[in-house]
C-alpha cells in the first residue's frame, strides 16, 4: 500500500514537471515569434524609406491641372541627392458654370482661375475635388509634410493688367482655400512658365 501511494507521488510530481516544463517552451516560443515579429516590423520600417510628396497647380489661361509627385525621403524628409521624383498622378479641375449677370438663363464657362476674378465664392468648388483626392491618396502621415505650389502663367499676368486688385483677390482666395487642407502650403503666385515654377519647386524641397 505504501508503495502505491509511493508511486503515486512519485507519478504526480513527473507530471508536474512535465506541465511546467511545456508550460516554459510555450512561452519561450511565443516570446521568440513575438521578437521575430517586433524585429521584422523594425527591419522593413528601417529598409522602406518614407515617401515624400509635393502638390503643384499649373494653372494656364485656359486651364487648371493639379500634378502630385512623389520621392523617398531622407531621414531628414528632404530630398535625397539621388532620390528619383516620380509623378504620382494628375487631377484636371473641372470647369464651372455660373450664371451670367447679364444673360440670367446663361451660363459663364469658369476654366481658368483668371475666370474667377468675379466669382471668388466659386473657387472652393473649383479646388476641392483635386484637393480631396490629394488628401485621400496621400498617406496621412505624410499629409502635414507634402507642400503645395501654385504657378499662374499667362492667364492670370493678363488678369492683373485688367485688374491688378481682383487679381490679388484672387491669389488670396486660393491661399486661404489651401489653408484649410492638411497639407504644408508654400506658395501662389505668378510665374513665367511651368518648368520655372518646377525648377524653382525642386530648389525648396532639396533644402
Amino acid at each position: 500500500m505504501a508503495d502505491q501511494h509511493q508511486n503515486q507521488k512519485r507519478k504526480t510530481f513527473i507530471r508536474s514537471i512535465i506541465n511546467f516544463t511545456q508550460g516554459i517552451a510555450v512561452t519561450l516560443f511565443v516570446f521568440a515569434v513575438t521578437i521575430a515579429m517586433y524585429l521584422t516590423v523594425i527591419y522593413r520600417a528601417r529598409v522602406a524609406p518614407l515617401i515624400s510628396y509635393a502638390i503643384v497647380f499649373d494653372a494656364g489661361s485656359s486651364h487648371t491641372e493639379m500634378f502630385v509627385y512623389n520621392w523617398p525621403a531622407d531621414k531628414s524628409e528632404g530630398l535625397g541627392t539621388t532620390s528619383p521624383v516620380s509623378q504620382y498622378f494628375v487631377c484636371p479641375l473641372a470647369t464651372i458654370n455660373a450664371s451670367d449677370p447679364y444673360k440670367p438663363n446663361d451660363f459663364i464657362k469658369l476654366k481658368a482661375i483668371s475666370d474667377f476674378e468675379n466669382h471668388l465664392d466659386l473657387l472652393n468648388d473649383y479646388f476641392a475635388p483635386c484637393l480631396n483626392e490629394a488628401v485621400s491618396k496621400i498617406p496621412s502621415n505624410r499629409h502635414k509634410f507634402s507642400p503645395i505650389f501654385l504657378g499662374a502663367t499667362a492667364g492670370m499676368r493678363l488678369a492683373s493688367l485688367r485688374n491688378t486688385t481682383r487679381a490679388n483677390q484672387v491669389f488670396e482666395t486660393i491661399r486661404e482655400i489651401f489653408l484649410n487642407y492638411p497639407f504644408q502650403f508654400v506658395t501662389a503666385r505668378q510665374v513665367s512658365s511651368f518648368i520655372l515654377l518646377i525648377k524653382s519647386i525642386i530648389n525648396k524641397i532639396s533644402i
